[in-house]
């Protein structure tokens, strides 16, 4: 998987190995189940980086990629914005969860969840804003 944001990143060292990090939610992410609210948004996957999840990082950029969207895909993408091609083609370095999940992580995700497939959104404070170049290109 390429990081469409990669323009914009710099090179980051691997997450920490599985045995390093607990185990919670079966994926070694930082909160642990009672610690997740209903946050009344979508329970659809989107995908999220170890640097949000595990390093508890915070989203700084959003692509909603109108390719996956389904009924249980909600096509949302969501990166700490220092994640490299390397760092992405690594499986073990994101994941699939539920939008209420990563939005336990990082409210600042509730104010765009409605917004268009095709859209691409990056940390201005504390709020997202819309990418000033747009949905990225797909890249080789």
């Amino acid at each position: 998987m390429k990081n469409p944001f990669a323009r914009k990143t710099t090179p980051t060292t691997e997450s920490p190995a599985a045995d390093e990090v607990p185990e919670v939610l079966g994926r070694g992410t930082g909160l642990n189940g009672a610690d997740i609210i209903e946050l009344g948004v979508s329970h659809a996957a989107c995908l999220a980086t170890n640097r949000i999840m595990v390093d508890g990082a915070p989203i700084r950029f959003a692509l909603r990629n109108p390719d996956r969207v389904s009924p249980h895909d909600s096509g949302w993408s969501f990166f700490a914005g220092d994640e490299n091609d390397v760092y992405m083609d690594a499986v073990s370095n994101h994941g699939v969860y539920a939008i209420n999940t990563v939005a336990n992580y990082d409210p600042v995700i509730i104010r765009i969840l409605d917004e268009a497939p095709g859209t691409a959104w990056v940390r201005n404070g504390d709020i997202l804003i819309p990418e000033p170049q747009g949905f990225p290109e797909p890249r080789d």
